[in-house]
């Protein structure tokens, strides 16, 4: 057993209480419509359809799902608890009909061969990016002070967060080199949860700028000049990158009042405005939409989808109230 590999073995059973579609009787839908679900959907066909509903947690993130398609890996929080401090990390069947909870930690990704699975931990004594096997052995730390780190297509590198930089880690070489290095300092704060191209080349995060606005950029991990700004706006954390190079994130629909998933044009060096975003047909619009794994071949969109807030339900109102009568 690795290093620290107790950390993770799981902490409870198997809870058996995922639930696919196939399973749902009419009278348990009320019940689920309360719950947090985790869903699919296919960019082809603009169709989303849920895996399974996780009923005992309160708020989830971060989905990961294996290359083959048959696992998926996320974080949440129970009732009551810090959603960063306190987050659990989860692992299930594609289906949820074995959700396990492998311990404290948050933002899982998988190798891109499906054998190993990065993870991040908050606690007090174990901490930092950890590197371990599939089957939660062989725990290795990647760096002690980072967050949120993420594999690259090839499997070669390993970016993750450390202050407001990103790290790349070499993962044969077992060195790290800075992505943003000088050009940091562009930025007040560089989020979790980055995103990798196809092809291993640049990597997407979201960034404050120094004025105070919101951004979604890259980096290539070759050009020392190559900062972009793709998306002026707020977005949260969790992006995604389509199989036509399109940049998928998370915001407050306009239309909807809920947090829906929009796309943008990867592809262009200047930033694009909301005008330019795309809905992804195919969502839940009553719920709000987060978390963006992308499928190996980025044709399939798995994601979290989780009941209206007041803050949703106080928006939608404010979209269908009549000009001028709120506030």
């Amino acid at each position: 057993m690795g290093y620290r590999a107790a950390m993770l073995i799981v902490l409870c059973p198997v809870l058996a209480y995922g639930q696919g579609d196939s399973e749902v009787q009419p009278e348990d839908e009320v019940e689920l419509e309360s719950q947090v679900w985790i869903c699919v959907l296919d960019l082809e066909t603009s169709k989303s359809r849920r895996l399974f509903a996780v009923p005992d947690v309160a708020l989830a993130g971060s989905p990961c799902v294996s290359p083959d398609e048959t696992r998926i890996a996320f974080d949440g929080s129970l009732p009551g608890m810090n959603s960063t401090s306190d987050a659990k990390l989860f692992l299930s069947s594609i289906d949820g009909s074995d959700v396990r909870s492998l311990g404290q930690a948050a933002m899982p990704s998988w190798s891109p061969d499906g054998d190993r699975l990065l993870i991040s931990q908050y606690g007090e004594s174990d901490h930092g990016v950890w590197n371990l096997k599939a089957d939660c052995t062989d725990a290795v730390p990647v760096d002690e002070t980072g967050w949120s780190g993420q594999w690259s297509p090839d499997g070669r590198t390993i970016v993750y967060l450390k202050g407001r930089d990103l790290m790349l880690y070499d993962v044969q070489k077992h060195s790290r080199r800075p992505l943003l290095g000088a050009q940091k300092d562009l930025f007040r704060r560089v989020y979790f949860n980055p995103a990798w191209s196809a092809e291993s080349m640049r990597v997407y995060f979201k960034a404050q700028q120094q004025d105070g606005s919101f951004a979604v950029c890259s980096r290539s991990v070759s050009d020392d000049n190559d900062v972009v700004i793709h998306i002026q706006r707020p977005t949260y954390a969790n992006i995604g990158i389509a199989f036509d190079g399109r940049i998928i994130v998370p915001f407050r629909s306009k239309t909807f009042g809920t947090v829906q998933l929009h796309s943008f044009d990867g592809l262009k060096k200047v930033p694009s405005i909301d005008a330019d975003a795309i809905h992804l047909q195919g969502q839940f619009t009553d719920r709000s939409s987060y978390g963006a794994s992308m499928s190996p071949d980025r044709k399939r969109l798995y994601y979290v989808s989780v009941p209206a807030s007041d803050e949703d339900l106080k928006a939608k109102a404010a979209i269908l109230a009549p000009s001028g009568t709120t506030n």
